[in-house]
């Protein structure tokens, strides 16, 4: 009887977590609908200006991958340079201060270029004057994982996009105020073959597959409970027997 009351208990914690888990990941899918729905209604919209990205988040709207297109002038010296990943290779996104006003500047995210092989760092362009930049707003992240490394400001490697600390690693040199969101450049209609940074960092075909996770912790639950249906239930019909 002992054993049974065991059993019973463990079977029933752990199909309890199977149905947890089944559960959060058919929330997990209604959220990525909804986000995959929200992208691909605002890639079909057209360019606003910063300005009019600037008044929705004071409203407290949505800014996030909304087209966004602007003029003015890099401040390469000042790039600050984010850890990523692209095309399976370790490197940097180059996210550099584009001055839109007097003292006013928005970081754009210029795209990957690839961590230095053999010390030599790829070169990268660094287009000068006045240049057009279209893109998609991106919201800096609240915080950043328990797993993510902290930032180096001092040597230029932030491991998350982590707003008020990229600010403050270049605001004591610029008396300058920045807009509190950033730019992902999207690439031009004919981009430039070898040249770094590489502009469309930001996903916008997103893997989606939560509801075969969700078939499969329930798929799980399904299988103990008949398991242990058939240990409680046939092992008392081989006892009366």
């Amino acid at each position: 009887m002992r054993s049974r009351l065991i059993l019973s208990v463990f079977a029933l914690s752990a199909f309890a977590v199977l149905i947890g888990l089944g559960t959060w990941q058919v929330q997990r899918l209604q959220w990525k609908n909804d986000l995959m729905a929200k992208i691909e209604a605002r890639l079909d919209d057209g360019p606003v200006s910063v300005e009019v990205i600037s008044a929705l988040r004071q409203s407290s709207s949505d800014i996030e991958y909304r087209p966004v297109q602007v003029q003015g002038v890099f401040d390469h010296v000042r790039a600050r340079h984010v850890y990523a990943l692209g095309g399976g290779k370790a490197g940097w996104h180059v996210y550099t201060p584009l001055k839109i006003a007097e003292k006013r500047y928005v970081f754009v995210n210029r795209g990957f270029f690839p961590d230095p092989l053999g010390g030599v760092a790829p070169k990268l362009g660094e287009p000068e004057g006045i240049v057009t930049i279209r893109g998609l707003v991106r919201s800096p992240p609240s915080e950043k994982s328990v797993f993510t490394p902290a930032n180096d400001p001092t040597a230029n490697k932030f491991y998350w996009r982590d707003f008020t600390n990229m600010v403050a690693s270049i605001h004591d040199k610029m008396d300058v105020s920045f807009t509190p969101f950033f730019i992902d450049e999207v690439p031009a209609a004919q981009p430039v073959v070898g040249i770094w940074p590489r502009p469309g960092t930001t996903r916008v075909n997103l893997s989606n597959r939560h509801l075969e996770y969700a078939i499969t912790w329930y798929g799980l639950a399904l299988a103990l409970a008949g398991v242990y249906a058939f240990f409680m239930f046939g092992g008392r019909r081989d006892e009366t027997s």
